[in-house]
Protein backbone atom coordinates (compact mmCIF):
# COMPACT_ATOMS: atom_id res chain seq x y z
CA UNK A 1 0.00 0.00 0.00
CA UNK A 2 1.23 3.50 -0.82
CA UNK A 3 1.68 6.01 1.97
CA UNK A 4 -1.44 8.07 2.61
CA UNK A 5 -1.33 11.78 3.44
CA UNK A 6 -2.61 12.45 6.97
CA UNK A 7 -5.76 14.28 5.88
CA UNK A 8 -6.66 11.39 3.56
CA UNK A 9 -6.33 8.66 6.19
CA UNK A 10 -9.92 8.75 7.56
CA UNK A 11 -11.37 8.48 4.06
CA UNK A 12 -8.93 5.71 3.13
CA UNK A 13 -9.80 3.64 6.21
CA UNK A 14 -13.53 3.86 5.52
CA UNK A 15 -12.96 2.92 1.88
CA UNK A 16 -11.02 -0.19 2.92
CA UNK A 17 -13.70 -1.22 5.42
CA UNK A 18 -16.38 -0.92 2.73
CA UNK A 19 -14.66 -3.66 0.72
CA UNK A 20 -14.61 -1.50 -2.41
CA UNK A 21 -10.96 -0.51 -2.13
CA UNK A 22 -8.50 -2.30 -4.44
CA UNK A 23 -6.24 -2.63 -1.39
CA UNK A 24 -8.60 -5.28 0.00
CA UNK A 25 -8.07 -7.46 -3.06
CA UNK A 26 -4.44 -6.77 -3.94
CA UNK A 27 -2.43 -5.37 -1.02
CA UNK A 28 0.26 -7.78 0.21
CA UNK A 29 2.28 -5.36 2.34
CA UNK A 30 1.15 -2.97 5.08
CA UNK A 31 3.23 -0.24 6.74
CA UNK A 32 1.98 1.67 9.78
CA UNK A 33 3.92 4.53 11.33
CA UNK A 34 3.45 8.00 12.81
CA UNK A 35 0.07 7.08 14.25
CA UNK A 36 0.33 9.88 16.80
CA UNK A 37 1.06 13.11 14.88
CA UNK A 38 3.66 15.20 16.68
CA UNK A 39 5.74 18.25 15.88
CA UNK A 40 9.49 18.42 15.54
CA UNK A 41 11.25 20.08 18.46
CA UNK A 42 11.32 23.84 18.05
CA UNK A 43 8.38 23.93 15.66
CA UNK A 44 5.48 23.49 18.06
CA UNK A 45 3.94 26.84 17.18
CA UNK A 46 3.75 25.78 13.54
CA UNK A 47 2.38 22.29 14.18
CA UNK A 48 -1.01 21.80 12.50
CA UNK A 49 -1.53 18.60 14.51
CA UNK A 50 -2.09 20.27 17.87
CA UNK A 51 -5.70 21.14 17.17
CA UNK A 52 -8.80 19.91 15.40
CA UNK A 53 -7.03 17.96 12.65
CA UNK A 54 -5.07 15.96 15.20
CA UNK A 55 -8.22 15.04 17.11
CA UNK A 56 -9.92 14.03 13.86
CA UNK A 57 -6.96 11.79 13.01
CA UNK A 58 -6.96 10.08 16.39
CA UNK A 59 -10.73 9.59 16.35
CA UNK A 60 -10.48 7.96 12.93
CA UNK A 61 -7.80 5.59 14.17
CA UNK A 62 -9.86 4.59 17.18
CA UNK A 63 -13.00 4.03 15.16
CA UNK A 64 -11.77 2.51 11.90
CA UNK A 65 -8.12 1.39 11.97
CA UNK A 66 -8.67 -2.07 13.47
CA UNK A 67 -11.56 -2.86 11.12
CA UNK A 68 -9.50 -1.69 8.15
CA UNK A 69 -6.57 -3.90 9.12
CA UNK A 70 -8.83 -6.94 9.44
CA UNK A 71 -10.18 -6.26 5.95
CA UNK A 72 -6.72 -6.63 4.36
CA UNK A 73 -6.88 -10.40 4.18
CA UNK A 74 -4.19 -10.76 1.49
CA UNK A 75 -1.48 -8.95 3.44
CA UNK A 76 1.64 -11.09 4.00
CA UNK A 77 4.16 -8.49 5.24
CA UNK A 78 3.67 -5.87 7.95
CA UNK A 79 5.98 -3.13 9.20
CA UNK A 80 4.73 -1.33 12.30
CA UNK A 81 6.65 1.49 14.00
CA UNK A 82 5.35 2.12 17.51
CA UNK A 83 6.01 5.42 19.28
CA UNK A 84 5.44 6.49 22.86
CA UNK A 85 1.80 7.25 23.62
CA UNK A 86 0.34 5.56 20.57
CA UNK A 87 -2.59 3.17 20.81
CA UNK A 88 -0.86 0.04 19.54
CA UNK A 89 -2.52 -2.89 21.32
CA UNK A 90 -5.69 -3.25 19.23
CA UNK A 91 -3.92 -2.70 15.88
CA UNK A 92 -1.29 -5.31 16.77
CA UNK A 93 -3.97 -7.83 17.76
CA UNK A 94 -5.71 -7.18 14.44
CA UNK A 95 -2.44 -7.68 12.56
CA UNK A 96 -1.90 -10.99 14.37
CA UNK A 97 -5.25 -12.20 12.99
CA UNK A 98 -4.33 -11.63 9.33
CA UNK A 99 -4.60 -15.10 7.76
CA UNK A 100 -1.68 -14.75 5.32
CA UNK A 101 0.76 -12.89 7.54
CA UNK A 102 4.23 -14.43 7.30
CA UNK A 103 6.63 -11.48 7.63
CA UNK A 104 6.51 -9.17 10.66
CA UNK A 105 8.71 -6.18 11.53
CA UNK A 106 8.09 -4.23 14.72
CA UNK A 107 10.13 -1.16 15.67
CA UNK A 108 9.78 0.77 18.92
CA UNK A 109 10.79 4.43 19.10
CA UNK A 110 10.88 7.53 21.31
CA UNK A 111 11.55 6.14 24.79
CA UNK A 112 8.88 3.47 24.57
CA UNK A 113 7.75 2.39 28.05
CA UNK A 114 8.48 -1.34 27.96
CA UNK A 115 8.09 -1.80 31.72
CA UNK A 116 4.38 -1.01 31.50
CA UNK A 117 3.77 -2.21 27.95
CA UNK A 118 1.69 -5.16 26.83
CA UNK A 119 3.02 -6.24 23.43
CA UNK A 120 0.90 -9.17 22.18
CA UNK A 121 3.78 -11.13 20.66
CA UNK A 122 2.24 -14.41 21.81
CA UNK A 123 -0.76 -13.86 19.52
CA UNK A 124 1.36 -14.20 16.37
CA UNK A 125 1.79 -17.56 14.68
CA UNK A 126 3.02 -19.21 11.48
CA UNK A 127 5.54 -16.45 10.83
CA UNK A 128 8.57 -17.11 8.64
CA UNK A 129 10.46 -13.84 9.04
CA UNK A 130 10.48 -11.75 12.21
CA UNK A 131 12.37 -8.52 12.88
CA UNK A 132 12.14 -6.77 16.26
CA UNK A 133 13.98 -3.46 16.60
CA UNK A 134 14.84 -1.42 19.69
CA UNK A 135 13.44 -4.06 22.00
CA UNK A 136 13.85 -4.11 25.78
CA UNK A 137 13.70 -7.75 26.91
CA UNK A 138 11.53 -7.35 29.99
CA UNK A 139 10.09 -10.59 31.44
CA UNK A 140 6.76 -10.02 29.68
CA UNK A 141 8.46 -9.34 26.34
CA UNK A 142 10.61 -12.46 26.68
CA UNK A 143 7.57 -14.64 27.44
CA UNK A 144 5.81 -13.26 24.38
CA UNK A 145 8.87 -13.86 22.21
CA UNK A 146 9.08 -17.46 23.40
CA UNK A 147 5.46 -18.08 22.44
CA UNK A 148 5.88 -16.35 19.06
CA UNK A 149 8.79 -18.67 18.21
CA UNK A 150 6.89 -21.70 19.50
CA UNK A 151 3.90 -20.75 17.35
CA UNK A 152 6.06 -20.37 14.23
CA UNK A 153 7.79 -23.71 13.58
CA UNK A 154 8.70 -22.72 10.01
CA UNK A 155 10.45 -19.47 10.97
CA UNK A 156 13.60 -19.17 8.88
CA UNK A 157 14.71 -15.61 9.66
CA UNK A 158 14.92 -13.95 13.07
CA UNK A 159 16.30 -10.48 13.78
CA UNK A 160 16.36 -9.15 17.34
CA UNK A 161 17.88 -5.73 17.93
CA UNK A 162 17.79 -5.00 21.64
CA UNK A 163 18.43 -1.63 23.19
CA UNK A 164 22.10 -0.87 23.87
CA UNK A 165 23.57 -0.84 27.34
CA UNK A 166 22.48 2.23 29.30
CA UNK A 167 25.64 3.75 30.81
CA UNK A 168 23.53 5.13 33.68
CA UNK A 169 22.42 1.62 34.72
CA UNK A 170 24.59 -0.42 37.03
CA UNK A 171 24.71 -3.88 38.51
CA UNK A 172 21.59 -6.03 38.63
CA UNK A 173 19.51 -3.39 36.88
CA UNK A 174 21.60 -3.95 33.75
CA UNK A 175 21.64 -7.73 34.00
CA UNK A 176 17.85 -8.08 34.13
CA UNK A 177 17.52 -6.56 30.67
CA UNK A 178 19.87 -8.95 28.87
CA UNK A 179 18.27 -11.45 26.52
CA UNK A 180 19.66 -14.98 26.80
CA UNK A 181 18.80 -16.60 23.48
CA UNK A 182 19.47 -20.15 24.65
CA UNK A 183 16.83 -19.76 27.38
CA UNK A 184 14.38 -18.29 24.86
CA UNK A 185 14.89 -21.16 22.42
CA UNK A 186 14.61 -23.81 25.13
CA UNK A 187 11.38 -22.31 26.48
CA UNK A 188 9.96 -21.99 22.95
CA UNK A 189 10.37 -25.72 22.39
CA UNK A 190 9.26 -26.75 25.88
CA UNK A 191 5.53 -27.04 24.93
CA UNK A 192 6.31 -30.07 22.77
CA UNK A 193 7.18 -31.93 26.00
CA UNK A 194 10.84 -32.46 25.17
CA UNK A 195 13.39 -32.93 27.96
CA UNK A 196 15.36 -29.90 29.09
CA UNK A 197 18.76 -29.28 27.53
CA UNK A 198 20.52 -30.54 30.67
CA UNK A 199 18.46 -33.75 30.62
CA UNK A 200 19.23 -34.27 26.95
CA UNK A 201 22.93 -33.80 27.61
CA UNK A 202 22.77 -36.60 30.16
CA UNK A 203 20.90 -38.75 27.63
CA UNK A 204 23.49 -37.81 24.96
CA UNK A 205 20.76 -36.74 22.56
CA UNK A 206 20.41 -33.40 20.82
CA UNK A 207 17.39 -31.19 21.52
CA UNK A 208 15.04 -30.45 18.63
CA UNK A 209 16.39 -27.78 16.32
CA UNK A 210 14.58 -24.65 15.22
CA UNK A 211 14.25 -23.98 11.50
CA UNK A 212 16.05 -20.62 11.75
CA UNK A 213 18.53 -20.21 8.90
CA UNK A 214 19.26 -16.49 9.26
CA UNK A 215 19.88 -14.98 12.72
CA UNK A 216 20.71 -11.31 13.32
CA UNK A 217 21.40 -9.95 16.80
CA UNK A 218 22.46 -6.62 18.26
CA UNK A 219 22.25 -4.93 21.62
CA UNK A 220 21.99 -6.51 25.07
CA UNK A 221 21.92 -10.21 24.23
CA UNK A 222 23.84 -13.32 25.21
CA UNK A 223 25.05 -15.99 22.78
CA UNK A 224 26.23 -19.07 24.64
CA UNK A 225 27.14 -22.58 23.46
CA UNK A 226 23.84 -23.89 24.82
CA UNK A 227 22.05 -21.96 22.05
CA UNK A 228 23.81 -23.87 19.27
CA UNK A 229 21.84 -27.16 19.46
CA UNK A 230 18.72 -25.17 18.58
CA UNK A 231 20.47 -23.54 15.60
CA UNK A 232 21.58 -26.53 13.56
CA UNK A 233 19.82 -25.10 10.47
CA UNK A 234 21.77 -21.83 10.67
CA UNK A 235 23.52 -20.65 7.49
CA UNK A 236 23.75 -16.89 8.15
CA UNK A 237 24.75 -15.15 11.39
CA UNK A 238 25.04 -11.38 11.86
CA UNK A 239 26.29 -9.80 15.09
CA UNK A 240 26.20 -6.06 14.64
CA UNK A 241 27.82 -4.55 17.72
CA UNK A 242 29.94 -5.32 20.73
CA UNK A 243 27.02 -5.05 23.15
CA UNK A 244 26.26 -8.70 22.39
CA UNK A 245 27.99 -10.95 24.91
CA UNK A 246 29.43 -13.98 23.10
CA UNK A 247 30.88 -16.87 25.04
CA UNK A 248 34.07 -17.93 23.19
CA UNK A 249 32.82 -21.52 23.47
CA UNK A 250 29.88 -20.55 21.24
CA UNK A 251 32.19 -20.79 18.22
CA UNK A 252 33.52 -24.16 19.33
CA UNK A 253 29.94 -25.38 19.73
CA UNK A 254 29.22 -24.35 16.13
CA UNK A 255 32.27 -26.35 15.08
CA UNK A 256 31.31 -29.42 17.12
CA UNK A 257 27.71 -29.34 15.86
CA UNK A 258 28.94 -28.99 12.25
CA UNK A 259 26.98 -25.78 11.72
CA UNK A 260 28.65 -24.42 8.57
CA UNK A 261 27.81 -20.76 8.05
CA UNK A 262 27.69 -19.38 4.52
CA UNK A 263 27.42 -15.75 5.65
CA UNK A 264 28.96 -14.16 8.72
CA UNK A 265 28.89 -10.59 10.04
CA UNK A 266 30.87 -9.81 13.19
CA UNK A 267 32.00 -6.73 15.05
CA UNK A 268 35.44 -8.05 15.99
CA UNK A 269 37.56 -11.01 14.91
CA UNK A 270 38.83 -13.23 17.73
CA UNK A 271 40.86 -16.41 17.64
CA UNK A 272 37.84 -18.68 18.41
CA UNK A 273 36.18 -17.34 15.24
CA UNK A 274 39.29 -18.09 13.18
CA UNK A 275 39.45 -21.59 14.66
CA UNK A 276 35.81 -22.14 13.73
CA UNK A 277 36.33 -20.93 10.16
CA UNK A 278 39.29 -23.27 9.80
CA UNK A 279 37.06 -26.24 10.60
CA UNK A 280 35.08 -26.26 7.35
CA UNK A 281 34.88 -25.01 3.77
CA UNK A 282 32.24 -22.90 2.10
CA UNK A 283 31.85 -19.49 3.77
CA UNK A 284 30.76 -17.16 0.97
CA UNK A 285 30.33 -13.73 2.55
CA UNK A 286 32.04 -12.18 5.55
CA UNK A 287 31.49 -8.66 6.86
CA UNK A 288 33.54 -7.06 9.62
CA UNK A 289 32.41 -3.79 11.10
CA UNK A 290 35.65 -1.84 11.46
CA UNK A 291 38.79 -1.31 9.37
CA UNK A 292 40.98 -2.23 12.33
CA UNK A 293 39.12 -5.52 12.69
CA UNK A 294 39.66 -6.22 8.97
CA UNK A 295 43.40 -5.77 9.40
CA UNK A 296 43.33 -8.05 12.43
CA UNK A 297 41.36 -10.63 10.45
CA UNK A 298 43.87 -10.81 7.60
CA UNK A 299 46.78 -10.93 10.05
CA UNK A 300 45.25 -13.81 11.99
CA UNK A 301 44.21 -15.58 8.79
CA UNK A 302 47.75 -15.37 7.43
CA UNK A 303 49.19 -16.84 10.61
CA UNK A 304 47.33 -20.08 10.00
CA UNK A 305 49.71 -21.98 7.75
CA UNK A 306 47.25 -24.27 5.98
CA UNK A 307 45.42 -21.19 4.78
CA UNK A 308 42.10 -19.89 6.00
CA UNK A 309 41.29 -17.83 2.94
CA UNK A 310 41.56 -20.62 0.32
CA UNK A 311 39.06 -22.66 2.35
CA UNK A 312 36.28 -20.24 1.56
CA UNK A 313 34.96 -18.23 -1.38
CA UNK A 314 35.04 -14.80 0.21
CA UNK A 315 33.03 -11.77 -0.80
CA UNK A 316 34.52 -9.46 1.79
CA UNK A 317 32.59 -6.22 2.39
Amino acid sequence: MKEAKPNHVPELLKHIISGNSPHVHWAEELQIRDMLPTAADGWLEYNPWLGEERQMMLASQKQDLVSAIRSLIRVERVQFEVSLGESYMDPLCAIAELPRLRDLELAFWHSFDFDNAQIPLARFSELRRVKLRNLAPTPAIVKGLERLIANSPSMSQLTIICLPVDPDDEGDNVRQHWLDLSSVFEAALAPVNTPSLSEQTVQNTAPPSLSIENLTVAGMQILSPTAVPYLRSLTSLSIFNNSVQIDPLFWNALKTSKVHLQKLTVYLILQPIIDYLLSYDGLEDIMISTAAAYAQFYLMAGQNGHGLLPSHIFKVF
